[in-house]
């Protein structure tokens, strides 16, 4: 059978969906309920996303020869991580905050980083409807994020929207993104005519989501995750289209913001970040975590600075925390990537599983900027997804 064919609703495609969307519904109803302990609802997400990897992981135990490397990899990186987090807090200097939350921090390896990445990494992807995935991924998106512009229009206070989900600024910017991307890959490769004003309906209010956010990543990501799409779709016109409109849109930023016109917030930060080298005090923590590697080049030093911040950047706070012997191992189980890269870049066909690559692109170039290694549960979870496709595809 080929991967992501079957015609048939099964658990394996609601998994899918739970872990890519899934935590769009549970962020959803504290807030709008008053209740101010938004972890009553994260926390009942997180374990059953646990509960069901130990299912997927046992049941994709005679398929362990065949996701033996990424598996392996997947393991030893995060013992290691493990133990060097224990090293760290029981050896280095942290602010009381930071150690009365170090718990919390191995049961998010266990939970969020380790049993989710192995069950989809070993998962039975030939069992899986991508289609039906990626519709309903679709669906919650648009509807989840719908409801929110309608409650923030109804609840506005001084002209200020508030938000249905419980969720830091940055990761709702990238739902709306991820609502972008989904919206038009079927734009472009499922050309339904019946259905078409839903993308473009989808594309408006993502874009309408990044730009309400007023976060920088999700704008870059929409923009490198566009470009991929438009390339995989091989149409030189599409990709001139997009890169003019581009250009119009940077051009408007910075008369808006030179003349003064401006009231966006969004505006005033992508002009800051792309004519005034602003990247919100990044680079001392670049800095900082680059002289921790390089006095600790093997394993890495500390894994978190004393108040608990981090690097912001994926490659940084590797080397920082586990050094050049955790970053080889925490990579290697990309390498079927490149045995099957071309799957990802099917122009037409059953080519859905397009989507889930756009995604984990998307959360890839959020990880890059903001956020700790543990704390972009989407990336953790559509890198092993990617990888489990890969390996299905191999076989």
């Amino acid at each position: 059978m080929e991967v992501g064919n079957t015609r048939q609703f099964t658990f394996e495609t609601f998994f899918l969906i739970f872990v890519t969307v899934g935590y769009v519904l549970f962020s959803s109803f504290a807030i709008p309920l008053g209740i101010e302990n938004t972890r009553i609802f994260a926390v009942p997400y997180r374990v059953a996303v646990a509960l069901f990897s130990v299912y997927f992981i046992i049941k994709g135990f005679p398929r362990l020869k065949s996701a033996a490397l990424p598996v392996t990899s997947i393991i030893i990186f995060w013992a290691l991580y493990f133990f060097k987090c224990w090293y760290s807090f029981n050896n280095d200097s942290y602010e009381p905050k930071v150690l009365s939350q170090v718990n919390e921090t191995y049961i998010r390896i266990l939970l969020i980083a380790f049993l989710p990445s192995v069950a989809l990494v070993m998962m039975d992807y030939a069992k899986v409807n991508l289609k039906t995935a990626a519709l309903w991924c679709f669906r919650i998106l648009f509807f989840m994020l719908l409801l929110n512009a309608v409650y923030g229009l109804a609840n506005m206070e001084n002209g200020r929207m508030p938000h249905i989900f419980s969720i830091y600024y940055i990761s709702y910017g990238h739902l709306g993104t991820s609502l972008v991307l989904i919206s038009f890959f079927f734009l472009l490769f499922k050309k339904d005519n019946q259905w078409r004003w839903l993308w473009i309906c989808g594309i408006l209010l993502g874009c309408y989501i990044i730009v309400e956010g007023f976060a920088r990543s999700p704008f870059l990501a929409m923009v490198v995750c566009t470009l991929v799409l438009l390339v995989i779709k091989r149409k030189i016109k599409y990709i001139l289209i997009f890169v003019l409109l581009l250009v119009l849109v940077i051009a408007a930023i910075y008369i808006s913001v030179k003349t003064g016109s401006n009231t966006l917030i969004f505006a005033e930060r992508v002009y800051r970040w792309l004519f005034e080298g602003d990247n919100s005090l990044r680079t001392p923590l670049f800095q900082r975590a680059v002289s921790i590697f390089t006095e600790h080049p093997l394993l890495g030093g500390r894994v978190l600075y004393e108040d608990g911040m981090y690097p912001h950047n994926l490659f940084l706070e590797l080397l920082m925390s586990s050094g050049i012997i955790g970053f080889i191992f925490y990579f290697a189980k990309f390498i079927p990537l490149f045995d099957t890269g071309q799957y990802f870049f099917k122009n037409g066909g059953n080519n859905y599983h397009t989507v889930f690559f756009l995604l984990f692109l998307q959360y890839l170039t959020l990880v890059m900027t903001s956020y700790s290694l543990i704390g972009t549960p989407e990336f953790i979870h559509l890198s092993a997804v990617v990888i489990g496709l890969s390996l299905n595809n191999k076989k």
